[in-house]
């Protein structure tokens, strides 16, 4: 059978199940009927891996010569890696004007906008790449998944947003962001400035938006509960690497109904804050009938360093539909330092609810001994039925290491012979429950922290 001679909606199904773009675009490229049906298909997700102003001009001009193109996107993903070439940027003034005056018909306007795009000195503080990147957002009508790396705060960027969030002239005739329902931000802590969070505003009043993630953030406290929606949908909040006092208390509580809350601290310089377990769960509370899935923990590649980062977090039974938890050993229950025990049991700071359970910095607890004791009580008490914990995981510094690899790099060893003792113990204790210890170690070789969990079991130990 002639491929050609199969019906459109046919070749639309074979181009969607190729994994890579690059795939579909070979395709589309066949022949001028596969050309005509199948472009927009390889347009669905895009992914411009730099912030190169040549790129993105080119991508602009593109979706506007072909707007079935832009209307075909539903992912986009915009990373931050500068370019090294001498090409300057397309600039069809023609096209691009008629572009801009879709957007603002003030004759100041079009002309900043003009300079920007052009890279002209007169652009009011607006960035080559920031202006293409702006215009590219307003040709993609349909985009549910946005993904941003690099400067959080982006004048132009921002400011199309927010008026697109306000239904301000002319984002109330012409569908910008109307379908967005997932954005994923990256930045840079240790440069954010104090008005970072009135980037992320914004995307908050979207009713569409149910997932917002946030990678290096930073929490000046300035940004009152009052100035946030109220009613927002985002029912899936995280912050990566990021800092606050609070977990980010005035974003959380803006949001209805909060489901799945994830805070990894992180710290970049003298001037911000330790870890406040207290006051993140404070945040928490405000949700404590809808959570089904917490983290609160370190950013892999750093330890904490303040006595006050260890404090207890807080009784979480009553977070009656918690499932899934990801928590410091030293937040998970109250230490009394005087008598140096634990001053309550699993059973009265955990739900029943509770299916999956992360437990990291194992190797900081002040009595390891009298943690794994804490567990072996737990499972005798819960065989009863009224916990249900399908999966166990100890994270701390459990391996020898040793730096004696050719390469330089560390290598892992065996696990210490303490923690294979007590590692035996807790086996014994979940018994045919998944019981699974990783090394905070072998996961900082990887880098990031956020990579799956198998990927780290061969250099894990575990018991099953």
């Amino acid at each position: 059978m002639d491929l050609c001679s199969l019906p459109n909606d046919i070749l639309i199904l074979i181009a969607e199940s190729l994994e890579e773009r690059n795939d579909r675009l070979s395709l589309a490229r066949c022949c001028h009927h596969f050309h005509d049906v199948l472009m927009p298909v390889a347009f669905t997700n895009i992914d411009v891996q730099s912030n190169c102003p040549f790129v993105l001009s080119c991508l602009v001009h593109l979706i506007l010569r072909n707007p079935r193109y832009g209307e075909s996107v539903r992912s986009l993903n915009l990373a931050f890696w500068l370019c090294d070439h001498p090409l300057k940027c397309r600039f069809k003034r023609k096209l691009m004007l008629g572009a801009i005056r879709r957007l603002t018909q003030n004759e100041e306007d079009i002309e900043a906008w003009e300079n920007c795009l052009r890279d002209k000195p007169e652009t009011g503080g607006w960035g080559q790449a920031d202006g293409w990147r702006a215009m590219l957002l307003t040709l993609v009508p349909n985009l549910e998944v946005l993904s941003i790396h690099g400067e959080l705060v982006s004048a132009l960027r921002g400011k199309i947003v927010t008026r697109a969030s306000r239904g301000e002239k002319p984002f109330n005739t012409v569908p910008v962001l109307g379908h967005l329902r997932e954005v994923n931000l990256r930045g840079w802590l240790e440069h954010a400035p104090a008005s970072l969070e009135d980037d992320i505003i914004p995307f908050l009043t979207f009713p569409t938006m149910r997932e917002l993630s946030l990678t290096e953030l930073y929490d000046d406290g300035k940004c009152e509960d009052n100035e946030l929606p109220t009613e927002s949908g985002i029912s899936k909040l995280a912050f990566w690497e990021s800092n606050s006092q609070t977990g980010f208390r005035s974003i959380v509580r803006a949001c209805k109904e909060l489901k799945n809350f994830a805070y990894v601290h992180r710290m970049d310089s003298e001037g911000q804050n330790p870890l406040n377990p207290t006051g993140i769960y404070e945040t928490l509370l405000h949700h404590v009938n809808s959570l089904e899935h917490i983290v609160v923990s370190y950013d892999i590649k750093q330890e904490a360093s303040d006595p006050k980062e260890d404090a207890f977090l807080g009784s979480l039974n009553r977070f009656t539909r918690l499932k899934q938890l990801r928590i410091r050993a030293t937040n998970l229950l109250p230490w009394d330092s005087v008598n140096k025990c634990f001053e309550d049991c699993l059973m009265g700071v955990l739900p029943p609810s509770l299916e999956l359970l992360d437990i990291d910095d194992c190797h900081r607890t002040p009595n390891p001994v009298a943690l794994v004791e804490q567990f072996e009580d737990f499972y005798r008490n819960s065989d009863a039925g009224s916990y249900d914990i399908k999966c166990l995981t100890i994270c701390g510094a459990f391996l020898e290491w040793h730096s004696g690899t050719p390469d330089g790099r560390r290598g892992g060893g065996p696990p210490k012979e303490f923690w294979m003792r007590l590692g035996a113990r807790l086996t014994t204790a979940v018994g045919s429950g998944c019981f699974l210890i990783v090394d905070a170690n072998a996961l900082k070789e990887y880098g990031n922290g956020l990579v799956p969990k198998w990927c780290y079991r061969p250099n894990a130990f575990r018991g099953t």
